[in-house]
């Protein structure tokens, strides 16, 4: 019998990110979202102690000879597909990829981690969109005998609206928040406003009319973009019209922020956490629900505003202080005043015996004496040729809007004359 293990990331977390690929790739290696690295660098970590290879599989390079080998040369393969049930995956055929990806198989496949996507309030009607995908799915893994690990009871309860039972879908949680075994725990400093030194993270909380006032409130305060900024702070000569709508931006904070170096984007886990430390943030605000746990990890109070059941059902398990994104914003210390991490620090160690006891269940042990060594990085700070080149931009922008229109177009029109056209 294969004794290896074969664990689908998008990409191997023991290397770096590399900033010098474009953005399409670059998107790619990251599931779309950088976020997605803490539970795959997580995951990788705490499985070490068994014999893995890592490795992207995916439908469109599934041949019959590559399932055959990897039927006949590993014991089973382990995913961590995060929100894969939900109607837009449905209707864009990734559910369907999926499914007759595991079909491939003659062996275990088990999922960690697996979330359906809805709106805020829990509703099951996005069902009514992709019920056949969903069940068509979630069958096809339990047909090889592997078990699946759920986000939260939110997705449970969309299975057992499927027919599905207990036995072989469990709640666990994601694994994001177990690399450092049972014993994390998180505790809130008595700081007085003026000594916060926020990291604030979601496309949800930027678009908000009144985040200005909290990066004027405190000057130290960065925002972490996950995914729509990385072309803008790495190659701003090749910018489309979505990323110039937030140079565009009337209030000017995207600029503003940008010039003051407190717009960042990390790559991969090391560079995260080495940010972290180096800006010496102490608090986390925001409505990215991976944004929120790395620093959740090193011992920084996090307050999650979610936006969907995803954030949401992940937040009450784990009893992350939460709540809706508000209409009217507070000011951010009150945020923090709210954030209780009691339950939190109660309930972690039989959260985590409840995840270790699933993974047991998969034949898999876990190693969480000591996180994987995390890749070694010190370039994502924005080279400083496109950071020239962005805030050459961004004084065209200043001087006249429609001075900057017309410089946008007469660089639309010399990319499409070089065959460069990429809007």
């Amino acid at each position: 019998m294969a004794r290896k293990f074969l664990l689908s990331l998008t990409r191997n977390q023991q290397l770096p990110f590399d900033y010098n690929i474009d953005y399409e790739t670059a998107m790619d290696s990251l599931g779309g979202n950088s976020g997605n690295n803490i539970f795959q660098y997580s995951l990788q970590s705490m499985l070490r102690a068994n014999d893995i290879d890592v490795e992207k599989i995916r439908w469109e390079n599934m041949t019959p000879a590559k399932a055959d080998f990897i039927n006949r040369n590993y014991r089973s393969i382990v995913v961590a597909p995060a929100n894969l049930l939900s109607r837009a995956r449905a209707a864009d055929g990734s559910l369907a990829r999926w499914t007759k990806l595991v079909r491939c198989f003659r062996i275990p496949v088990h999922i960690v981690g697996l979330g359906a996507q809805a709106d805020y309030d829990y509703p099951l009607d996005f069902l009514s969109g992709c019920r056949k995908q969903v069940s068509d799915f979630v069958s096809a893994v339990l047909d090889t005998g592997g078990k699946i690990g759920l986000r939260g009871y939110f997705t449970q309860e969309v299975l057992h609206k499927l027919g599905f039972k207990n036995e072989n879908c469990e709640v666990i949680g994601c694994p994001s928040l177990f690399i450092k075994g049972g014993s994390l725990q998180v505790d809130k400093p008595d700081l007085a406003a003026e000594r916060l030194v926020p990291m604030i993270n979601g496309n949800p909380v930027w678009n908000h009319p009144q985040i200005r006032s909290y990066f004027q409130d405190y000057p130290q305060a960065c925002f972490v973009d996950q995914d729509k900024f990385f072309r803008l702070l790495y190659y701003p000569d090749e910018l489309g019209r979505k990323d110039l709508k937030f140079v565009a931006r009337k209030d000017n904070v995207w600029l503003d922020m940008y010039e003051a170096g407190r717009l960042k984007f990390y790559g991969d886990y090391g560079s995260w956490v080495e940010g972290l430390r180096g800006l010496k943030v102490n608090f986390s605000f925001g409505s990215r629900i991976h944004g929120n746990i790395l620093p959740i990890l090193q011992n920084i109070p996090a307050y999650i505003v979610a936006t969907d059941s995803r954030v949401r059902e992940l937040a009450e398990y784990f009893e992350i202080p939460f709540e809706k994104l508000p209409q009217d914003l507070p000011p951010l210390y009150e945020f923090y005043q709210k954030a209780d991490y009691g339950a939190f620090n109660r309930n972690f160690r039989k959260k985590f015996e409840k995840f270790s006891s699933f993974m047991a269940s998969c034949g898999l042990k876990l190693e969480t004496s000591s996180p994987l060594p995390a890749p070694q990085t010190n370039i994502w700070e924005i080279p400083a040729a496109a950071r020239e080149s962005m805030i050459r931009q961004a004084k065209i922008c200043r001087s006249s809007r429609s001075a900057y229109g017309l410089y946008v177009l007469y660089k639309f029109f010399r990319r499409c004359l070089r065959g460069e056209f990429r809007f």
